[in-house]
């Protein structure tokens, strides 16, 4: 279930860069032993940007207190960190998925993108194209019966929860959000029964 899940969220932000570009991912060069390195650095970058988005502050402290009783919560927690096992993982050349992580109302799909072999400025551009992509893969995902993304959405529209796609430049450190709030999820979820 797990390796399902995790290749629909991969499916979706490939999906959405490939439409961005006509089709074909942006590449550019190829150097492999740099981009591992890079994707190491970057994905240890990100854990610790997780790390310190953990920290407690009063808000998201009471926030977390009132979700711990939330049965929903936790079963999306679980979910959370069976996937995280599967993190790093290259989606293509040059985007990795590097992790995910859910804080209080936040869940967050953390992306690298090897900026020598992939235009960031480009992804950046085409940010709403993106977007819909990235809406329309969730939507088949969700109305596939027995596909694990569908518990997940119905999940974090339960608890109210935010989902966020940030892709990170490895090399420029630029960030670009993608987010759904729970209302956007619930609305890809609602099937045309007219078919």
């Amino acid at each position: 279930m797990r390796c399902a899940f995790l290749k629909m969220i991969g499916v979706a932000a490939v999906a959405a860069l490939a439409a961005c570009n006509g089709g074909a991912p942006v590449t550019g060069n190829n150097n492999a032993a740099s981009a591992d390195s890079d994707s190491v650095a970057n994905a240890a970058r990100i854990d610790s940007m997780r790390l310190a988005a953990e920290r407690d502050s009063a808000a998201v402290k009471a926030v977390r207190d009132s979700l711990a009783a939330n049965p929903d919560y936790q079963e999306l927690k679980k979910l959370v960190a069976a996937e995280a096992k599967d993190f790093p993982k290259e989606l293509m050349p040059g985007l990795l998925l590097a992790g995910n992580y859910i804080e209080g109302r936040e869940f967050y799909y953390m992306y690298g993108v090897d900026e020598r072999r992939m235009d960031f400025k480009q992804i950046a551009v085409k940010r709403d194209e993106m977007r819909r992509s990235m809406a329309e893969s969730i939507k088949k995902s969700v109305d596939e019966k027995g596909n694990p993304m569908g518990r997940f959405v119905e999940l974090c529209i339960k608890c109210g929860v935010r989902v966020n796609y940030m892709f990170e430049g490895a090399q420029s450190r630029r960030t670009m959000v993608i987010s759904y709030t729970p209302a956007e999820l619930s609305a890809l979820t609602t099937n045309d029964q007219s078919k």
